[in-house]
């Protein structure tokens, strides 16, 4: 199962996918996700993907909601199995906009959470963590770009049997999404789907990464 689910992250790396006219993306969109510490008895391993969706919603000039996945439109369907179907979705939440001057804007600090779930072929993993998310304008504008440096994730839900290669790892994102409700709404279902689909691999789950976030929030 180890050598199985590390062939299946390979086959997920360097991913380069043309940006699609529906994406909603105007930017060089990215992410990556290394190991910093992995789990025991493995190499480590490391998760790039350029999704060809990208989105955001909002409800508040401070809070946003960034969602980015390169499955298509047609693999976001729930009724759809997760058989035969690799790639990546990231869910970045802003609960507070960082002002200068007023906000700690350290990598160390952190206003957002993070979830990155990676589907290969059945097997499903879920990350939970948090970063500074760092906007440029404000929520509720017509294009929203954002960068993450230095964020911190780790596996907290799975498949039953899957093995983890990645362990504790270190996110970089850039994004450049376009407000759109109802795509960002395609893409969170699925997530959350999976999330309910998975069991908890971790003491600490995504609810106590949220706190962990917000206690260092200002």
């Amino acid at each position: 199962m180890a050598r199985f689910y590390k062939r299946s992250l390979i086959g997920c790396l360097g991913m380069a996918l043309l940006l699609a006219s529906s994406a909603c993306s105007v930017g060089p969109d990215r992410r990556t996700i290394r190991s910093i510490r992995a789990t025991e008895g493995l190499d480590g391993g490391r998760l790039e993907a350029r999704p060809n969706l990208v989105a955001y919603r909002t409800e508040a000039s401070t809070h946003a909601e960034i969602l980015a996945t390169d499955l298509t439109i047609d693999q976001l369907d729930p009724a759809v199995g997760f058989e035969g179907i690799r790639g990546q979705i990231t869910r970045i939440r802003m609960f507070t906009r960082p002002v200068a001057g007023k906000t700690p804007l350290s990598n160390a600090a952190g206003n957002s959470i993070v979830q990155h779930v990676v589907i290969n072929d059945g097997a499903l993993a879920v990350y939970g963590g948090a970063g500074l998310l760092r906007p440029r304008g404000r929520p509720g504008e017509t294009v929203l770009d954002a960068v993450l440096s230095n964020g911190t994730v780790r596996l907290t839900r799975s498949t039953p049997g899957l093995v983890d290669p990645i362990g504790t790892a270190r996110l970089d994102l850039a994004m450049s999404a376009a407000l759109n409700a109802p795509l960002s709404r395609l893409i969170a279902a699925r997530l959350d789907q999976i999330i309910e689909t998975t069991q908890p691999r971790l003491e600490t789950d995504d609810a106590r990464a949220e706190a962990d976030a917000r206690e260092d929030a200002p």
